[in-house]
Protein backbone atom coordinates (compact mmCIF):
# COMPACT_ATOMS: atom_id res chain seq x y z
CA UNK A 1 0.00 0.00 0.00
CA UNK A 2 2.63 2.52 0.94
CA UNK A 3 4.69 1.29 -2.07
CA UNK A 4 2.09 2.29 -4.26
CA UNK A 5 1.29 5.78 -2.58
CA UNK A 6 5.20 6.38 -3.25
CA UNK A 7 4.91 5.11 -6.59
CA UNK A 8 1.75 7.23 -7.36
CA UNK A 9 3.46 10.65 -5.77
CA UNK A 10 6.78 9.53 -8.27
CA UNK A 11 4.51 9.41 -11.04
CA UNK A 12 1.83 11.68 -10.65
CA UNK A 13 2.82 13.69 -8.11
CA UNK A 14 0.72 14.08 -4.36
CA UNK A 15 -1.66 16.16 -5.56
CA UNK A 16 -2.90 12.64 -7.58
CA UNK A 17 -2.87 10.73 -4.22
CA UNK A 18 -6.00 9.66 -3.27
CA UNK A 19 -7.27 6.69 -1.27
CA UNK A 20 -9.59 5.53 -4.44
CA UNK A 21 -6.26 5.34 -6.45
CA UNK A 22 -4.24 3.67 -4.26
CA UNK A 23 -7.04 0.96 -3.76
CA UNK A 24 -7.52 0.79 -7.59
CA UNK A 25 -3.63 -0.31 -7.82
CA UNK A 26 -3.77 -2.41 -5.05
CA UNK A 27 -6.59 -4.48 -6.52
CA UNK A 28 -9.15 -3.79 -3.37
CA UNK A 29 -12.01 -1.70 -2.78
CA UNK A 30 -11.56 1.65 -1.28
CA UNK A 31 -13.45 0.30 2.27
CA UNK A 32 -10.46 -2.65 2.46
CA UNK A 33 -7.77 -0.22 2.10
CA UNK A 34 -9.76 2.24 5.05
CA UNK A 35 -9.44 -1.29 7.34
CA UNK A 36 -5.29 -0.39 6.72
CA UNK A 37 -5.42 3.37 7.18
CA UNK A 38 -8.22 5.26 8.66
CA UNK A 39 -7.48 8.56 7.03
CA UNK A 40 -5.38 9.91 4.45
CA UNK A 41 -3.96 11.64 6.82
CA UNK A 42 -2.48 8.19 8.14
CA UNK A 43 -1.23 7.01 4.57
CA UNK A 44 0.65 10.65 4.16
CA UNK A 45 2.15 9.80 7.42
CA UNK A 46 3.18 6.16 6.57
CA UNK A 47 4.49 7.80 3.57
CA UNK A 48 6.70 10.56 4.90
CA UNK A 49 7.74 8.08 7.67
CA UNK A 50 9.31 5.35 4.49
CA UNK A 51 11.37 8.57 3.61
CA UNK A 52 12.87 9.08 7.13
CA UNK A 53 13.86 5.18 7.26
CA UNK A 54 15.85 6.45 4.31
CA UNK A 55 18.33 8.80 6.60
CA UNK A 56 21.17 7.20 7.08
CA UNK A 57 22.30 7.83 11.47
CA UNK A 58 25.12 8.51 12.82
CA UNK A 59 25.93 6.63 15.63
CA UNK A 60 23.90 7.87 19.12
CA UNK A 61 27.28 7.64 21.20
CA UNK A 62 31.01 8.25 20.57
CA UNK A 63 32.87 4.98 19.17
CA UNK A 64 36.42 4.97 19.33
CA UNK A 65 38.51 7.45 16.64
CA UNK A 66 34.61 8.57 15.83
CA UNK A 67 33.35 12.18 15.42
CA UNK A 68 32.23 14.01 17.83
CA UNK A 69 28.18 14.39 19.36
CA UNK A 70 29.00 18.00 17.28
CA UNK A 71 29.66 16.43 13.89
CA UNK A 72 27.19 13.79 14.14
CA UNK A 73 24.22 16.06 14.57
CA UNK A 74 25.60 18.04 11.63
CA UNK A 75 25.71 14.67 9.31
CA UNK A 76 22.16 13.82 11.21
CA UNK A 77 20.91 17.06 9.38
CA UNK A 78 22.61 17.09 6.03
CA UNK A 79 21.08 13.75 5.80
CA UNK A 80 17.63 15.18 6.65
CA UNK A 81 18.48 17.84 3.82
CA UNK A 82 19.46 15.16 1.18
CA UNK A 83 16.17 13.47 1.82
CA UNK A 84 13.96 16.51 1.22
CA UNK A 85 15.60 17.19 -2.00
CA UNK A 86 15.05 13.99 -3.15
CA UNK A 87 11.79 13.75 -2.16
CA UNK A 88 10.10 17.28 -2.24
CA UNK A 89 6.44 15.99 -1.73
CA UNK A 90 8.07 15.50 2.00
CA UNK A 91 8.19 19.25 2.57
CA UNK A 92 3.94 19.13 1.69
CA UNK A 93 3.17 16.28 3.83
CA UNK A 94 5.20 17.82 6.49
CA UNK A 95 3.43 21.50 6.62
CA UNK A 96 0.03 19.87 6.69
CA UNK A 97 0.43 17.47 9.20
CA UNK A 98 2.76 16.19 11.88
CA UNK A 99 5.14 13.44 10.05
CA UNK A 100 5.34 11.12 13.84
CA UNK A 101 6.64 7.73 13.05
CA UNK A 102 9.55 5.39 13.86
CA UNK A 103 12.02 6.80 11.55
CA UNK A 104 11.75 10.08 12.77
CA UNK A 105 11.74 8.88 16.40
CA UNK A 106 14.80 7.09 15.65
CA UNK A 107 16.63 10.70 14.00
CA UNK A 108 15.13 12.36 17.48
CA UNK A 109 16.81 9.54 19.78
CA UNK A 110 20.05 10.35 17.98
CA UNK A 111 19.59 14.40 18.11
CA UNK A 112 19.26 13.89 21.60
CA UNK A 113 21.60 11.60 22.74
CA UNK A 114 24.57 13.53 20.64
CA UNK A 115 23.17 16.82 22.59
CA UNK A 116 23.28 15.06 25.66
CA UNK A 117 26.97 13.78 25.26
CA UNK A 118 27.21 17.28 24.58
CA UNK A 119 25.87 19.01 27.86
CA UNK A 120 22.85 19.86 26.28
CA UNK A 121 20.00 18.26 28.14
CA UNK A 122 16.14 19.04 29.89
CA UNK A 123 14.69 22.06 27.69
CA UNK A 124 17.04 23.37 26.44
CA UNK A 125 17.82 20.19 24.40
CA UNK A 126 14.26 20.32 23.20
CA UNK A 127 14.95 24.10 22.06
CA UNK A 128 17.93 23.44 20.50
CA UNK A 129 16.38 20.19 18.57
CA UNK A 130 13.04 22.28 17.25
CA UNK A 131 15.17 24.78 15.97
CA UNK A 132 17.56 22.61 14.42
CA UNK A 133 14.93 20.67 12.65
CA UNK A 134 12.89 23.70 11.92
CA UNK A 135 16.17 24.91 10.10
CA UNK A 136 16.65 22.22 8.27
CA UNK A 137 13.53 21.06 6.92
CA UNK A 138 12.21 24.97 6.38
CA UNK A 139 15.98 25.52 4.88
CA UNK A 140 15.80 22.48 2.16
CA UNK A 141 12.00 23.78 0.98
CA UNK A 142 13.18 27.14 0.32
CA UNK A 143 16.02 25.52 -2.01
CA UNK A 144 14.40 23.22 -3.50
CA UNK A 145 12.04 26.22 -4.39
CA UNK A 146 14.42 28.65 -5.19
CA UNK A 147 15.87 28.63 -9.10
CA UNK A 148 19.77 30.18 -9.71
CA UNK A 149 17.53 32.65 -11.57
CA UNK A 150 15.26 33.51 -8.34
CA UNK A 151 18.15 34.50 -6.53
CA UNK A 152 19.79 36.35 -9.26
CA UNK A 153 17.03 38.57 -9.66
CA UNK A 154 16.68 39.25 -5.88
CA UNK A 155 20.52 39.93 -5.72
CA UNK A 156 19.75 42.69 -9.24
CA UNK A 157 16.74 43.84 -6.79
CA UNK A 158 19.22 44.45 -3.90
CA UNK A 159 21.69 46.15 -6.07
CA UNK A 160 19.08 49.14 -6.68
CA UNK A 161 18.11 49.96 -3.20
CA UNK A 162 19.31 53.28 -1.78
CA UNK A 163 23.08 52.98 -0.43
CA UNK A 164 22.48 55.40 2.32
CA UNK A 165 19.51 52.77 3.65
CA UNK A 166 20.81 49.21 2.69
CA UNK A 167 24.41 49.44 2.48
CA UNK A 168 24.50 46.38 4.33
CA UNK A 169 22.23 44.02 2.25
CA UNK A 170 23.63 45.87 -0.97
CA UNK A 171 26.92 44.48 -0.07
CA UNK A 172 26.19 41.04 0.71
CA UNK A 173 23.73 41.11 -2.29
CA UNK A 174 25.88 39.22 -4.72
CA UNK A 175 27.74 36.76 -2.35
CA UNK A 176 23.84 35.67 -1.13
CA UNK A 177 23.04 34.81 -5.23
CA UNK A 178 26.59 33.00 -5.58
CA UNK A 179 26.50 30.90 -3.22
CA UNK A 180 26.20 27.50 -3.19
CA UNK A 181 23.00 26.20 -1.78
CA UNK A 182 25.16 23.31 0.15
CA UNK A 183 27.61 26.08 1.74
CA UNK A 184 24.73 28.21 2.44
CA UNK A 185 23.04 25.61 4.44
CA UNK A 186 26.23 24.00 5.90
CA UNK A 187 27.10 27.74 7.07
CA UNK A 188 24.15 28.27 8.53
CA UNK A 189 24.04 24.67 10.52
CA UNK A 190 27.67 25.66 11.70
CA UNK A 191 26.41 28.72 13.00
CA UNK A 192 23.68 27.63 15.06
CA UNK A 193 25.94 24.73 16.43
CA UNK A 194 28.38 27.58 17.39
CA UNK A 195 25.58 28.94 19.51
CA UNK A 196 25.07 25.45 21.35
CA UNK A 197 28.72 24.94 21.65
CA UNK A 198 29.42 28.22 23.58
CA UNK A 199 26.20 29.02 25.70
CA UNK A 200 26.40 26.82 29.01
CA UNK A 201 23.40 26.05 30.76
CA UNK A 202 21.73 29.23 32.87
CA UNK A 203 22.20 28.38 36.41
CA UNK A 204 19.12 26.30 38.30
CA UNK A 205 18.24 24.60 34.70
CA UNK A 206 19.29 21.70 32.73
Amino acid sequence: MVLEARAVVREEGIERLTMRRIANRCGVSTMTLYRHVRTKEELLQALANTYFEEIVLPSPVTEPDGPPWDVRIADLYREVRRVYHQYPELGAIAAKQPVDGMGAFRGAEVVLACLAEGGVTGARAIAVFDALGLFATSFAQREIAETPEIRAARAARMLVLPREEFPHLRRTALAMADRTQGEHFDEALEAILDGVRSRKPRRGRS
